[in-house]
This record gives C-alpha cells, sequence and structure tokens, in this order.
C-alpha cells in the first residue's frame, strides 16, 4: 500500500539537490549551490518556475509498477521522464508497470536497454525507454541519439537521467527512487511545466 506525502514550492533550488546531476558549466559560471533542504523549510527563488513534489512509499514492486502504470494512463502527449536512483531500486520495475498504462502489447518484453541503450514499444502512445549506466561522461549524451529522441511525441523515460547535464533533458518530471529496506522503496516525483504539473496534480494512486 502506498504512502503519500506532496507539496508545491517555486524555484530551481531544491530540485538540483534532488535530481543530483552535473551541471557541465564551467567552474567560474557555476551558480553557487545550495544545501540540501527539508519539505518543512523555506526555499529560495529562481525565477517563477513552480514544481511540484510528491513522496511516496512503495512496499513491494507490485506497487512501484502499480505507480508506473498510473502514471503510463495519466499521459495524455509527449512526455518526458527522467529516473534516478541506485541500482535494484526500481526504475525498470517503473517503466514496465508505465508500458501497461500505455497500452504497450503483452509481447514486448520491457527490459533495461543497457546496451542497445534506447528501446522504442509500440502503444497508445510510443514508449521510449533509454538507459545511460553506461555512459562514460556527461558530454557523451550526443553520441546515444536520445538528443534526437527527445522530439518524439511520445512517452520517454530515462534512467540513470542523472548522468546527464542539468539542463539538456528539459525533462517534464524527475522520479527519484531510494532504496529503504528489503522491497521497501522511497519515490519522489518532482513535476515542473505545465505537461510534468497537470499529470502529477491528477494523479491517481
Amino acid at each position: 500500500m502506498f504512502g503519500v506525502l506532496y507539496f508545491v514550492f517555486s524555484g530551481g533550488s531544491l530540485f538540483k539537490a534532488y535530481v543530483g546531476r552535473p551541471s557541465c558549466q564551467p567552474e567560474n559560471t557555476k551558480h553557487e549551490n545550495t544545501k540540501h533542504q527539508t519539505p518543512n523549510t523555506k526555499h529560495k527563488t529562481q525565477g517563477n518556475i513552480s514544481k511540484m513534489q510528491r513522496r511516496i512509499t512503495s512496499r513491494s514492486p507490485e506497487d512501484t509498477l502499480k505507480l508506473g502504470k498510473a502514471v503510463g494512463r495519466a499521459a495524455k502527449g509527449r512526455l518526458v521522464i527522467a529516473l534516478t536512483g541506485d541500482l535494484g531500486s526500481g526504475k525498470t520495475v517503473f517503466v514496465q508497470g508505465l508500458a501497461r498504462g500505455l497500452a504497450v502489447p503483452k509481447g514486448f518484453m520491457i527490459t533495461s536497454p543497457s546496451y542497445t541503450l534506447i528501446n522504442e514499444y509500440p502503444g497508445r502512445l510510443p514508449l521510449f525507454h533509454a538507459d545511460l549506466y553506461r555512459l562514460s561522461s556527461a558530454m557523451d549524451i550526443e553520441s546515444t541519439g536520445l538528443l534526437d529522441t527527445m522530439d518524439a511525441q511520445g512517452v520517454i523515460a530515462i534512467e540513470w537521467a542523472e548522468r546527464i547535464c542539468e539542463g539538456d533533458l528539459a525533462e517534464d518530471m524527475v522520479v527519484r527512487f531510494d532504496i529503504k529496506e528489503d522491497d521497501i522503496r522511497g519515490i519522489t516525483l518532482t513535476a515542473s511545466g505545465q505537461t510534468g504539473l497537470f499529470l502529477l496534480r491528477g494523479l491517481k494512486i
């Protein structure tokens, strides 16, 4: 059974702390890092970009699958999802649920494309599943073909998105997986932009 907490905030400081991706900026142009803040603290505002965050406790792989399915069902058009977290934390299971929510035919096996880098599946909306685990450098992203895929009208789910320079994806949602114990996972969904906010606000789980 899921446990849920969600809240809304503005600015990018907390979002950067949660995503944890390299900025790929020269040292003299990097913004000063802000320390990680808890949800109860006030956050600095950088611009007028609103973000919504929802924290969920998954108590089994089935819970994680159901969450992915709910996101897939809620997707109405192009959607970019960045997936971050350690090995075995549930990223691929989430994408398997995403495929179910997008009505990908059952004959397709959804596995992590560690060697092919990107797999495409037909569905109510096309599903593009990328795995950047073997990416040796954030600067290698251009050689994967992922940036070309970003223009596709479908759902793009990217595992190990923390290996990409911050800002390269312009993602609608970041889903972070934290291993708590055994099968229990803390899952944090952070949405930004109109598409991500609309989906997360209406997400039924």
